[in-house]
């Protein structure tokens, strides 16, 4: 199916404002840049994965099971923050008592931490830890995920536990950060508990809340019309750039009354009127035949325009392929349209899965890894990462320069903010231990010298006469200003 030219439209138009009579930049691919380094430079002998960029993409958060990246770290899972300017590489997962996050006779994996949000001048990190790193925090529970978040700033060198002031928490209850915003320093939070500090209606179902952790305000998102909990588990979830809207998925049936089925769907929460709305549908009516499988990476652009998604199923849009397991979507939050976003030569659908979609946040640029054959003229090596220009259809292999991987990549693959820069991790041989296929590293890439604005410029949509008229105009100011300057 063709792309919709409204859409397009739409594009061109910001694209003229933003970059006024200036012509659309190509992607400029700078060379991988190792985040994941011994102290020596070399690359880290252990598993590294979970990249996370502050929003211009200078620093760069990430997890390793490895020994060797900073002197004396336990290698189970450890949080780390790299500095794209200087190189230097600093631990996140410290308890205020300068000790690396430790649980007793843990194994690899199971005490890690993860880096959630990035300071843009790299002086603080959102975590996930099932490492306890304060004296209040939960013990771990075997198998059971991440059971604290955290706050490391680097600067003053202290931990904070962002969980609001409960009894001490149950056995069952693990909370994770979905999303954070540095700005409004506001987490996104899964937890079982009701952490309004209301009775939990709702037992050991998850919740989704936003907490605020400066004025401690907790704030229930996956809420029915009278504002309670819901009967489904709530999962997957995002914070708009604006903090206006949260994107989130559930299996409850009571938050709005168009899902009978209590199958996951993707929910559109409004902070300022307290609405709930459903946001995924079959193409065709009714309901879907079968669970579609939503992944975690959700998106809302900065003018609260469109969300991003990743699922299975072939029942979003009539141009999905049976045979890909994994594709993008686009849904118009005005329109209500989904749309298949995964596409490559001639903007024809992948012929492959799509993982770990990533989007600059207006929008226009998405990264993912891909098998796909059509995803350009000349992919190079597959698998691969890539970079698409949603505005020129511009598809370019940011991991070539890495050669040929030796198994399917992981997908964890992250945009910058501003689209300036992407990270993923890239697997290699191990030469210690040549079966251990999953020995990965992340890497860099930068893609454009000047970074683009942070922030979208909304424009409604426009039609062809109206894009000439708005060129001439800005020919006119030109040359007014060339020859106010004589």
């Amino acid at each position: 199916m063709a792309s919709n030219p409204d859409h397009r439209l739409r594009l061109v138009g910001a694209a003229a404002l933003i970059g006024l009579a200036s012509s659309v930049a190509a992607i400029e691919v700078g060379p991988p840049v190792l985040v994941s380094h011994a102290p020596d430079g070399q690359p880290t002998g252990g598993i590294c994965y979970g990249p996370r960029l502050s929003r211009t993409g200078r620093f760069t958060g990430f997890s390793c099971m490895a020994f060797d990246v900073i002197y004396g770290e336990p290698g189970v899972g450890d949080a780390l923050l790299h500095d794209g300017k200087t190189g230097a590489i600093t631990g996140l997962s410290y308890t205020d008592q300068g000790e690396w996050g430790h649980c007793d006779g843990a194994e690899l994996g199971t005490c890690s931490s993860g880096s959630i949000a990035v300071s843009d001048d790299g002086s603080l990190a959102v975590l996930n830890s099932s490492a306890p790193l304060m004296e209040n925090s939960p013990q771990p529970t075997p198998d059971h995920g991440f059971p604290g978040v955290y706050m490391r700033d680097v600067v003053n060198q202290t931990t904070t536990w962002l969980m609001p002031p409960l009894p001490p928490h149950p056995p069952n209850d693990s909370p994770r950060a979905l999303d954070a915003s540095m700005e409004r320093t506001e987490a996104l939070i899964n937890t079982e508990r009701n952490y309004t500090g209301n009775p939990d209606t709702n037992g050991p179902t998850p919740d989704v809340f936003v907490v605020n952790w400066e004025t401690r305000e907790v704030e229930l998102i996956s809420a029915k019309p009278n504002g309670q909990q819901g009967e489904g588990a709530g999962s997957t979830g995002a914070l708009s750039p604006d903090g206006r809207y949260v994107v989130f998925g559930t299996t409850a049936s009571d938050l709005t009354d168009d899902n009978p089925q209590g199958l996951r769907n993707l929910f559109l929460r409004d902070r300022v009127l307290r609405t709930t709305r459903r946001l995924t549908y079959p193409w065709n009516g009714g309901e879907f035949t079968s669970q579609p499988d939503i992944q975690p990476n959700v998106h809302i652009t900065s003018d609260n325009r469109y969300v991003f998604f990743a699922s299975s199923g072939q029942e979003f849009t009539p141009d999905s392929d049976p045979n890909v397991p994994l594709a993008v979507y686009e849904i118009d939050l005005q329109t209500g349209q989904t749309r298949l976003i995964s596409r490559g030569v001639n903007d024809e659908p992948l012929n492959a899965s799509a993982f770990g979609a990533s989007f600059s946040h207006d929008g226009r640029y998405m990264a993912f890894e891909t098998t796909a054959t059509n995803v350009s003229e000349d992919p190079g090596l597959l698998p691969a990462v890539f970079v698409r220009d949603r505005l020129t259809g511009e598809t370019v292999n940011v991991s070539a320069a890495l050669g040929d991987p030796p198994h399917t990549l992981p997908g964890h693959v992250t945009l910058s903010a501003d689209g300036s820069n992407v990270a993923f991790s890239w697997p290699q041989w191990n030469v210690t231990y040549p079966t251990l296929l999953d020995n990965q590293q992340i890497y860099t890439v930068r893609l454009r010298g000047d970074p683009p604005p942070l922030e979208a410029i909304a424009l409604p949509v426009v039609s062809r006469s109206a894009l000439v008229l708005l060129a001439l105009l800005l020919s006119m100011a030109a040359l007014l200003g060339a020859k106010a300057t004589k």
